[in-house]
């Protein structure tokens, strides 16, 4: 399960030097993913326009503070999606949710094991004894010992804890005054947001609380209608117009030979 926004923001910047290579780069580095992990089924999932997000309909300051896309990086975005379709490569892209749900979603497939290719760290809350993180960037492996030593709360206490300490990469501020330390000891006392507003014990946050868990918490239950036999590797189709302009036709070529040797 791939995190293509974040493979695509990768190969965007990648490619400062050298405009016109990003197509090329972005499925080198898909190729890179599928070679360490060697799946009998894959997907990719993408991010939709911002305005359109539940996240922002509930919190219009959600990720209000990132800046606007570059020239051209829009387009390019636009195209590869376009060029995974075409080629044949599972593509997901909800026009409510994030890439991070789909992926929540998709993780919930009957498979024995999922790997999660993602270097967001608030994807660390999906993890349990079958589903792990891949870190594509640190060339790491997240499971749950990796996950709760560098949170210090347990798995599921995740979204409670950036929800109370706030996320700056997704402008949620928090709770005022409240930090990492302080947050991981009121969880380990009450265990989640909704305890922490039964108990009252910070009146008058209670809707803002209640609001930054809600835009914390990846989903897991979307309505896909997708089949675990939909995703089995295959492949891929390169004589594509999307491919073509984007000059990626070797990349997915490539691609195409280490899922289906």
């Amino acid at each position: 399960m791939i995190d293509g926004s974040g493979l695509l923001h990768r190969a965007w910047h990648a490619c400062k030097k050298n405009r016109g290579a990003e197509g090329s780069r972005f499925f080198s580095f898909f190729r890179d993913l599928v070679d360490s992990e060697h799946p009998s089924h894959f997907a990719i999932a993408f991010d939709p326009p911002r305005a359109g997000l539940y996240r922002v309909s509930v919190d219009p300051n959600y990720k209000g503070h990132r800046p606007d896309a570059p020239e051209g990086q829009s387009d390019f975005f636009d195209l590869i999606r376009k060029g995974c379709r075409e080629a044949g490569v599972p593509t997901f892209v909800d026009p409510q949710w994030e890439a991070d749900d789909v992926l929540g979603t998709l993780a919930q497939l009957p498979a024995d094991e999922v790997v999660i290719c993602s270097t967001d760290k608030d994807m660390a809350q999906l993890i349990t004894n079958r589903v792990r993180i891949y870190d594509p960037q640190g060339r790491r492996h997240w499971n749950e010992e990796h996950a709760q030593a560098m949170y210090g709360v347990q798995i599921k206490q995740i979204p409670d804890l950036l929800a109370i300490q706030g996320d700056r990469a997704d402008n949620i501020p928090g709770v005022p005054g409240v930090g990492k330390r302080g947050a991981q000891k009121i969880l380990a006392e009450l265990g989640t947001v909704e305890d922490i507003i039964d108990s009252g014990l910070y009146e008058g946050m209670e809707e803002k609380l209640a609001l930054y868990k809600d835009l914390t918490l990846i989903r897991t239950d979307l309505d896909h209608g997708v089949a675990l036999a939909d995703l089995a590797v295959r492949q891929l189709r390169h004589d594509v117009p999307a491919l073509k302009v984007l000059s990626a036709r070797a990349a997915i070529r490539q691609l195409s030979s280490v899922l289906c040797p």
